[in-house]
């Protein structure tokens, strides 16, 4: 289930000085869904939103997602900066 709301996820043991982290690993099905989702969502002041779209969708994510709740993380990355690796992507290649 995909809350639109984000206070009624919030953990009861939160450390009140550090944000409380909501991480979406998004994966092929529904990108358009997700970002419409993410935009309408409400979001408190001490949550912070991170998106972590498939690599293939990570310019378009960014063009659509609302700058105030969208940080990007690259998903699979490995150390290494030549080569291709099944599933995975250099980090040197995940940079904008």
């Amino acid at each position: 289930k995909v809350h639109t709301n984000l206070q009624q996820v919030s953990p009861s043991t939160m450390v009140p000085s550090r944000k409380f982290f909501v991480a979406s690993n998004w994966k092929n099905n529904y990108v358009r869904e997700l970002i419409s989702t993410r935009n309408i969502a409400k979001v408190p002041n001490d949550y912070e939103v991170v998106c972590a779209p498939l690599t293939s969708y990570i310019i378009f994510a960014g063009q659509k997602l609302d700058p105030k709740i969208a940080v990007f993380v690259a998903q699979n990355c490995y150390k290494v900066t030549k080569w291709a690796f099944s599933g995975e992507i250099a980090l040197a290649h995940s940079k904008t």
